[in-house]
């Protein structure tokens, strides 16, 4: 949550304690919920704010507005489902897009790939990208 702000470069002053309780209530109930459609209505209510107030708060916590941040959790869960050989099509359903082009339009604009490219890389990748700090001690260990 903390590197979506990160990531749009712009830095707001911080909220008052209260005021982020209450943001990360919301986004812990969208992440919940993330199958479902949700009002911003819902949201506001939840963090006991207006709409609008509520919107600029959100976006100046999270750095994107509900909303997009929905979206954001959807694709975080389809991935995951497609590193579990889940169909794409079944994947789209199950996380609340409305069909498999809705994802993949969502997916791209999050990932930069397609959910069929991003899967053929994955599966291409071996499976231990990274080496740990331990193991390569051992192996240098070992070398020298």
């Amino acid at each position: 949550m903390e590197t979506l702000r990160f990531q749009t470069g712009i830095f707001p002053p911080p909220l008052h304690a209260a005021r982020r309780q209450e943001i990360r209530r919301v986004t812990a109930y969208i992440e919940r919920n993330f199958a479902r459609a949700i009002a911003l209505d819902e949201l506001a209510a939840i963090a006991g704010l207006s709409l609008f107030r509520f919107i600029k708060l959100f976006r100046r916590e999270i750095g994107l507005p509900p909303h997009r941040y929905h979206s954001y959790i959807r694709v975080q869960v389809a991935q995951k489902l497609m590193l579990e050989g889940l169909p794409v099509a079944e994947i789209a359903s199950e996380v609340g897009f409305c069909d498999q082009s809705h994802l993949n339009r969502h997916f791209k604009a999050f990932c930069g790939v397609t959910p069929g490219a991003y899967i053929k890389r994955r599966r291409a990748e071996p499976a231990e990208r990274f080496v740990s700090h331990a193991s390569w001690t051992a192996a240098e260990a070992g070398a020298a």
